[in-house]
Formats: C-alpha cells, structure tokens, sequence
C-alpha cells in the first residue's frame, strides 16, 4: 500500500500552471459546449479592505509528496478532466 494512513496528499495538476481567471473561463467555456451554459464572469471588488492581505500569489499544488508516498503522476489534461467532472455532476446532480 502507498501512502501513510491518516496523511493528507495534493492530488491533481500542477502543469500548466493557470490563474483562476484561466480557470473560470475554461470552466464558462466547457460548460457552453456541453452544458448550453449561458451565464458569463462576473467580477466584482470586495469591500473587505483586507481582501489582499496575505493572500498567496501563486496556488499551485505541491504534488511532490503524493509523487514520492503515492507514486502519483497526473495523466488527465485539466481541460479533460474539467469537462469529465462538469459532465458528471450534470448526470449526477442537474
């Protein structure tokens, strides 16, 4: 078995690395195509003066540990696997 018992792992993609604009418009984008999406992005200024603070830059996963513990290595494209799981949770949940 690989993995230690109760330890937590980063499991996903850490290439290439996207910004959550990216990823929202790749998710309006897949759900278009396959889902007849219509809303768009919407974004919006928070009032919290502190929004920013000590707000990481950078969100990409660390998959060091899972590829060493787990022997895991990400074979799904994050286009693929966005559309698989969008898929999913519309037979599953819509």
């Amino acid at each position: 078995i690989n993995g230690r018992s109760g330890e937590s792992y980063n499991i996903g993609t850490d290439k290439p690395e996207i910004s959550m604009n990216e990823l929202a418009e790749k998710l309006v984008s897949i759900g278009k195509e396959f889902l007849d999406y219509s809303g768009k992005i919407v974004y919006v200024k928070s009032s919290d003066k502190n929004y920013n603070t000590d707000n990481p830059q950078r969100r990409c996963p660390d998959l060091s540990k899972a590829r060493t513990e787990l022997k895991y290595n990400p074979s799904i494209l994050l286009e693929d696997g966005l559309r698989k799981s969008l898929l999913w949770y519309k037979d599953n949940y819509l």
